[in-house]
């Protein structure tokens, strides 16, 4: 199918946090399976794709390790530890 099954792990974080924006809900990454078609993340026992929202963060972006939300303007990474 081309999917790649990226091994789970914890999640940590990596943000740009700017002061007044709301806090960014807890996520936890959970795994990353990537295909050509539409690549997915679990994150809080969810599976999602580009685009979908999760406590109010929306996901942009889908990488080999790593996942980006964004919620009021800021960004924030999930990486998957190996």
């Amino acid at each position: 199918s081309g999917a790649k099954v990226i091994r789970p792990g914890i999640a940590i974080f990596h943000s740009h946090f700017h002061q007044g924006v709301p806090d960014f809900p807890e996520l936890k990454l959970q795994g990353i399976i990537l295909s050509k078609k539409k690549p997915t993340a679990t994150v809080n026992n969810k599976v999602l794709t580009i685009g979908d929202r999760i406590e109010g963060a929306f996901l942009l972006k889908i990488d080999r390790d790593s996942v980006t939300f964004e919620k009021g303007g800021v960004k924030k990474e999930l990486f998957l530890l190996r």
